[in-house]
């Protein structure tokens, strides 16, 4: 399991399931993390926060000198990975931007039009994001391409009671082989959106939205579930999603926000992590096991295939 270290330490550790004692992946400092990824070769990649507002990508390979990618990049930013290529979405920037770079044959950064919150395709070669707040578009990674529209959220039907009147996109995406998923909200209402590879849109309601934490997703390696974590102001909710059957089922709750959802590389189980407690459930929500954690301590990012 590769897990991003408390504030105060910083850099990544790797935990061998079930009880290893954490090992210090390479990097060049030990600066807080904004995210990680394995790549398939057993490598590391990972976004540092710098200071200053200023962001920066390395890949750690097993006995090997960690690699910069690219440059620095000076703003607010969401990642996604696929194939070779890492995807930062800026945040902050008065024109929406999205910056990609080989983490194989590192260059620099390029930019190309998005927006924050984007995800790129299970192959990396387009990533979708929130046009005005009301599109989903696909834009090819390739230079010169032309992105097209997916989804206009006004036409969504399916929504339920409660969630009418003006309708908007929210938070990060994320894209699967089974499709894409975002978040939608309305006033105080909130659901997350499946679009297919066929253009078919499935619904899922998750009920009240909580303040300031949007809904998270995780889609299961080589199935169809999609795993969700949502926060009501009230309590955390982790439900699993199987859009093809139109299911939904609550498989976890908790007292606090879970602030990472993890699937295992078969699929078969999920870690769902707070601030304090990592809880390993199956898919059908049969508890595996929990481990106490301390306080901020840790927050898981990927398990190793």
């Amino acid at each position: 399991m590769l897990v991003a270290n408390g504030f105060f330490q910083g850099g990544l550790s790797i935990i061998e399931l079930p009880d290893g004692e954490p090992e210090p992946v390479p990097m060049p400092e030990s600066r807080p993390v904004q995210a990680g990824f394995f790549l398939e070769d057993g490598s590391v990649v990972a976004v540092m926060d710098q200071g200053g507002g200023t962001f920066r990508a390395y890949r750690s390979i097993p006995d090997e000198e960690p690699v910069a990618l690219g440059g620095e990049l000076d703003g607010v930013f969401t990642f996604s990975l696929a194939g070779d290529v890492l995807l930062a979405a800026d945040c902050a920037a008065a024109r929406p931007s999205v910056y990609v770079v080989d983490v194989v044959s590192p260059t620099d950064w390029q930019r190309v039009d998005g927006a924050c919150g984007a995800a790129l395709s299970p192959d990396g070669t387009s990533f979708a994001w929130q046009g005005d707040g009301r599109h989903l578009i696909e834009t090819p990674v390739a230079a010169g391409a032309e992105p097209r529209a997916i989804l206009d959220v006004t036409q969504i039907r399916g929504f339920p009671a409660g969630m009418s009147g003006d309708l908007t996109t929210a938070g990060e995406l994320r894209w699967g082989e089974r499709g894409i998923a975002l978040s939608i909200e309305t006033g105080d209402r909130q659901a997350a959106v499946v679009v297919g590879d066929d253009g078919e849109v499935n619904v899922a309601p998750l009920g009240p939205q909580g303040a300031g934490l949007r809904p998270a997703f995780a889609w299961q390696p080589g199935g169809d579930l999609l795993a969700i974590s949502s926060w009501s102001n009230i309590e955390g909710v982790l439900r699993v999603f199987d859009p093809r059957a139109e299911e939904t089922r609550v498989i976890g709750l908790q007292g606090d926000p879970y602030n990472g959802v993890v699937w295992s590389p078969d699929g078969d189980a999920l870690l769902a992590a707070s601030d304090s407690w990592w809880t390993f459930v199956s898919p059908d929500g049969t508890w595996i096991r929990s481990i106490p954690v301390g306080r901020g301590s840790s927050l898981p990012l990927a398990w190793r295939p």
